[in-house]
């Protein structure tokens, strides 16, 4: 009756810790909503422009690039736009403020 015992009991303890190791909270991460959650989850980084992410299941995110210029006040560019595609011959059209430039 006693080996029954002990070996129900390990029995026991390993369902136990199965349990513990599969349900515990902590070790289920939730899932990315952006970029920056997909980097931090481990997920592999495309190194492209603009960098991607994809999740085990298939989420794609794609990192923003935004680019908002530090001296607006003095360049202002009307065409081309951000993300706009160009051919040639480019044209380029805006403002500058100030006597620093020349042309």
């Amino acid at each position: 009756m006693r080996p029954f015992l002990i070996a129900l009991a390990v029995f026991f303890f390993f369902v136990l810790g199965y349990y513990a190791l599969v349900h515990n909270p902590k070790s289920q991460t939730p899932e990315p909503t952006t970029f920056e959650e997909c980097i931090k989850a481990g997920n592999p980084v495309m190194e492209s422009f603009p960098r991607q992410c994809n999740t085990k299941d298939g989420k794609h995110f794609t990192e923003d690039v935004s680019i908002v210029s530090q001296k607006d006040d003095l360049i202002r560019v009307t065409s081309p736009h951000s993300g706009e595609t160009i051919s040639s011959p480019l044209t380029i059209t805006g403002e500058a403020r100030g006597s620093w430039f020349f042309e």
